[in-house]
């Protein structure tokens, strides 16, 4: 793509100003970035086992001495395990204690938990690695996704389609679009970037995520990562539910930026679609506020701020094609987590989409109005081994942030006829069980009854009926309530 770049600008008549690095990326002399990108490029076997260790340029941290500040690595031999070992004890203490506050009372499902893959490192808190990459992502972006009542958005949005559909320009290494298709399994993840950066997020989800979809330029990918170069992004003519953008603008010249919000306006945003931004003020660097820029493009503005502290990366806004007063109801009603509350219900399985999974998610899908969120996502990170202890508790957490917040648990007994799933089943009917979660059985697909080894195990079982299963959650709620 690098190598395309100058003839694909000169054939379609793109602004050079907008396709080639500038700013803070601007190849000028000896440059880090260009310097790094000729190094990863080469893909030889340190660079991609160790491939986290070359992301500094993007995070400003040196992640295997645990400061900021240091030089830019260059070869990973001298790191062993005891020299990194030595620098997790000396500096990533202030890291974890503050990771600890901030999530005490999240939501497992929402915490960052990078894969342990591809040379990250950290300390392994009940399977969750935490390093200042993860609980800076954790700090502001995941937090403030969450306070805003994005996160609930998109899951309305889920629930009603089926699908989301996310771009974010500049993802970096890929932090985030990691986070989203964990948070988000029915989400389609698109990313612009300078086709230097690319090399490292497809590099880093294409290995951490073997399991999904990849493709290059405009092709749609189902529930994937597609990757388009920035020079390219003119002909990337749709429209995405969310569209992201965070520390990366204030980097970028003004006509970047300026370009990036023309085709916000003209193609990537729908009337009710949201731009969620963050970034900082940097015109004492020598570059620009990206803010101030924005709010001459885009007439809707809504500043975000969180709970807990100020925030330390630039001002948070989500930005629309009207102002805010003229959204749609319910688009205000999911940013404000004003919205009546919806059927949260978890769906048995063994860490697969199994048939039954997959039709009853379609059944309710296709119910007219309902709202509905599943929460069972039948995946887990293969680098974890459920037969070790830490990996067994990751796993059981992993369960329990996904049963915990529902109001039932639908039991597909055609999930647990088969054998080697039952240990996970019974794990579930465990976890529902301790929480007081009522439990409503389904037959298996093309059956009237459930087993009477099931029987026994459920609170009521119903058929494979709609309206039954939400009258089955009705009147089990109102019981538990």
């Amino acid at each position: 793509m690098v190598e395309e770049r100058q003839g694909y600008v000169e054939r379609n008549g793109i602004d050079p100003g907008f396709a080639y690095p500038d700013a803070n990326w601007s190849f000028g002399g000896r440059n880090a970035f260009r310097e790094l990108f000729a190094r990863v490029a080469r893909c030889d076997e340190a660079v991609i086992g160790q491939l986290r260790a070359f992301t500094q340029i993007f995070t400003g941290h040196h992640l295997y001495e645990v400061q900021r500040g240091r030089p830019m690595i260059e070869e990973v031999a001298s790191y062993t395990d005891e020299v990194v070992a030595r620098a997790l004890a000396q500096h990533n203490g202030p890291y974890l204690e503050a990771w600890r506050r901030l999530t005490a009372d999240l939501p497992l499902r929402y915490l960052v938990s990078l894969p342990a893959r591809l040379g990250e490192i950290g300390h392994d808190v009940n399977g969750i690695i935490v390093n200042h990459d993860s609980f800076a992502y954790q700090e502001e972006r995941v937090s403030l996704l969450v306070e805003s009542g994005l996160v609930a958005r998109l899951e309305r949005l889920v629930a009603e389609k089926g699908e989301i559909k996310i771009l974010e320009i500049g993802a970096g290494w890929g932090g985030l679009a990691s986070w989203f298709k964990r948070v988000f399994p029915n989400c389609s993840y698109t990313i612009v970037d300078l086709p230097e950066c690319l090399l490292f997020s497809s590099l880093y989800l294409a290995l951490t995520r073997p399991d999904l979809g990849l493709g290059w330029s405009y092709e749609p990918v189902a529930f994937g990562f597609r990757f388009v170069p920035n020079y390219a992004a003119d002909g990337l003519r749709e429209s995405f539910d969310l569209v992201i953008n965070t520390l990366s603008m204030s980097e970028m010249s003004e006509v970047q930026v300026r370009h990036y919000a023309a085709l916000l306006k003209s193609h990537w945003l729908t009337e009710d679609g949201l731009f969620f931004e963050q970034n900082q003020d940097n015109r004492h660097l020598g570059f620009l506020c990206a803010g101030d820029i924005l709010a001459a493009e885009l007439p809707g503005r809504k500043r975000l701020s969180l709970r807990a502290h100020d925030l330390q990366k630039g001002v948070a806004n989500l930005w629309s094609l009207r102002s805010f007063d003229a959204l749609p109801a319910a688009t205000e009603e999911a940013i404000t987590d004003m919205r009546n509350e919806p059927y949260d219900l978890f769906l048995t399985h063994a860490w697969r989409y199994h048939e039954d999974w997959t039709r009853l998610g379609d059944m309710l899908d296709r119910v007219p109005d309902l709202s509905w969120r599943n929460f069972s996502v039948p995946w887990y990170d293969p680098a974890v081994d459920p037969n070790t202890e830490a990996g067994g508790r990751f796993i059981r957490r992993w369960l329990e942030s996904q049963i915990a917040p529902v109001a039932a648990m639908i039991f597909l007994d055609g999930v647990y006829a088969t054998k080697s799933a039952r240990k996970w089943l019974d794990l579930e009917l465990e976890i529902a069980r301790a929480r007081s979660i009522p439990v409503i059985g389904l037959a298996p697909v093309g059956q009237t009854e459930i087993s009477d080894e099931s029987r026994a195990l459920v609170d009521m079982a119903v058929d494979w009926d709609a309206d039954q299963i939400l009258a089955a959650v009705d009147r089990l709620r109102a019981a538990k309530s």
